[in-house]
């Protein structure tokens, strides 16, 4: 049985660890932490408002790294911007990145045409990356008068692991309001979601600085 069909069938799906697997469903928001310039993001369960990760931002002239931490302030992966064009992907590794050995998974968006990139998950024992067999998708559904929502699945089978939508409050403080399915792994859930952050940030930056010019 693969780590994808495992949720599915009741058995913690632990792509990070399994400690990051709750046997119910879960409500938890991702929210950007500002210092004049996104310096990363806080996870909080929402049923009792605790803090379950943050994420600090290190930001270099050649990629961007995230480093996620867990609330004993431990850090569980480090998420490195690999490339940009053509299609953006990212290495996550283990702990603080080491080397090669350390990758968990590798993602990529898989189109430079959507609105939203979709992203697609290989695990480091994929070792077919390459026929674009995938073992998770992250797919954005843009709707009209509606915040975009964002929904993982595992594949093959297709199944809804996690989705998110975006919720804007009075402020003009973004957050995502996210549901994890039964035995998912929410360190791989936040971390596919902040990469998505990071994609989004990066094109609409990229949008501005067009519209400036014309």
């Amino acid at each position: 049985m693969g780590v994808a069909e495992e949720a599915v069938c009741g058995e913690p799906m632990a792509v990070i660890n399994e400690k990051y697997c709750d046997p119910r469903e879960v409500q938890i928001s991702v929210k950007k932490k500002w210092c004049f310039f996104i310096k990363g993001y806080e996870v909080r369960d929402d049923s009792n408002g605790k803090i379950l990760f943050t994420a600090n931002k290190i930001s270099s002239f050649f990629h961007s790294t995230l480093i996620l931490l867990d609330a004993a302030k431990q850090a569980v992966v480090t998420l490195r911007q690999k490339k940009i064009f053509p299609l953006e992907s990212w290495d996550i590794y283990r702990g603080v990145e080491k080397g090669e050995t350390d990758i968990i998974f590798t993602t990529r968006t898989s189109s430079l045409f959507q609105l939203t990139p979709n992203q697609e998950v290989f695990l480091a024992s994929n070792k077919n990356p390459s026929l674009k067999v995938c073992d998770y998708k992250m797919e954005t559904c843009h709707r009209m008068f509606l915040p975009p929502i964002s929904k993982i699945f595992a594949q093959p089978s297709y199944a809804l692991i996690a989705e998110s939508v975006k919720q804007s409050s009075f402020f003009g403080e973004d957050k995502l309001k996210v549901t994890v399915q039964p035995n998912v792994d929410q360190a791989f859930v936040v971390s596919l979601l902040m990469i998505q952050e990071e994609i989004n940030r990066r094109k609409d930056d990229s949008e501005d600085s067009d519209d400036e010019e014309d």
